[in-house]
């Protein structure tokens, strides 16, 4: 059975869970992995992410749209992916204690360039809808508006080459300059190859992200005090967009720049990025707990859980 399902095809769980929500983009909805206190260990280390069933994981056969950077509106193609040039999975996750959307993320890619990203966008109360501006807004009320329901992050995970040392977040549509520090977001990561030389590299990381009801770009401290309150059964809107050039590709402007790609879970297009309305939907699972004791008597997950104990010391 494929991680999608319809919610009233499920069970009590998923119908209680989603009877009070509208559905986002053409009623899907997929399973999100519960994470209990002090998990996942943010080391790099995928060892404990093995509990996680297959069902919850996106792989690159699971992603079939590609919108073409230079015309989105018309560029849309569901070809598959050469796994030669890119292959990639990724599984999104949630932890109630901490507030936090945990993802683990694998990629091969034939090309390493600037625009070899990772796109997760979080409406966590699923009432995000447009977050963009309006006609008419002042700069003050545009910069207010922009991703205050919901969060469209990039993530470059190559030490700073491309934004900048100990750089490794963008959310691109606001001028906030502090949502990276670890009071909100951390990562952990490794890779192969250079970044940004145009070869051949293999990633993998490990990264925690919050998502705000009311994202207030000059006010940290606010914005924290609103970073929403993640329950069992709630109804997240989310996508993913994985960005990919190739290296010998012409600037994005020129013709013949279909060589510019975002592969993404739904054919919205460009319009994605300021409307949470055209995302999907996650619901948080309940805690597996034949699952989580079952791979404990593991060596590595007994070695993980043990880390977790002597933090807490």
């Amino acid at each position: 059975m494929k991680k999608l399902a319809m919610a009233f095809a499920v069970g009590c769980f998923l119908f209680a869970s989603a009877q009070d929500s509208e559905a986002h983009y053409d009623d899907i909805l997929y399973f999100m992995w519960q994470w209990p206190e002090g998990l996942p260990i943010q080391d790099g280390n995928f060892s404990e992410w093995d509990v996680v069933p297959e069902e919850y994981w996106f792989t690159t056969d699971d992603v079939g749209t590609r919108i073409v950077q230079d015309d989105e509106s018309a560029g849309s193609v569901t070809t598959g992916i050469d796994p030669s040039r890119l292959s990639f999975r990724y599984v999104p996750s949630a932890n109630v204690v901490d507030d936090r959307f945990h993802w683990a993320y694998e990629r091969f890619d034939d090309s390493w360039t600037v625009w070899s990203d990772l796109e997760p966008k979080i409406d966590a109360d699923h009432s995000g809808g447009s977050f963009w501006v309006e006609e008419g807004m002042t700069d003050e009320e545009e910069n207010r508006a922009k991703a205050r329901g919901a969060q469209p992050y990039h993530l470059f995970f190559s030490d700073g080459t491309q934004q900048g040392p100990g750089d490794w977040a963008w959310l691109w549509m606001t001028p906030a300059d502090w949502y990276e520090d670890p009071r909100f977001m951390s990562a952990a990561y490794e890779y192969t190859g250079e970044p940004i030389n145009g070869q051949e590299y293999t990633l993998r990381a490990e990264f925690a992200l919050p998502g705000f009801n009311d994202f207030k770009w000059d006010d940290p401290d606010y914005s924290f005090d609103n970073i929403h309150d993640i329950q069992e059964g709630d109804i997240v809107g989310m996508t993913v967009c994985i960005w990919d050039s190739y290296a010998d590709c012409p600037p994005a402007s020129e013709e013949g720049s279909e060589c510019y790609s975002k592969w993404n879970l739904t054919d919205a297009g460009g319009n994605d990025g300021i409307d949470a309305d055209l995302w999907v939907d996650f619901v948080v699972m309940e805690l597996d707990h034949d699952a989580l004791s079952t791979a404990v008597e593991k060596d590595s997950w007994g070695a993980i859980k043990a880390s977790v104990k002597s933090v807490e010391k």
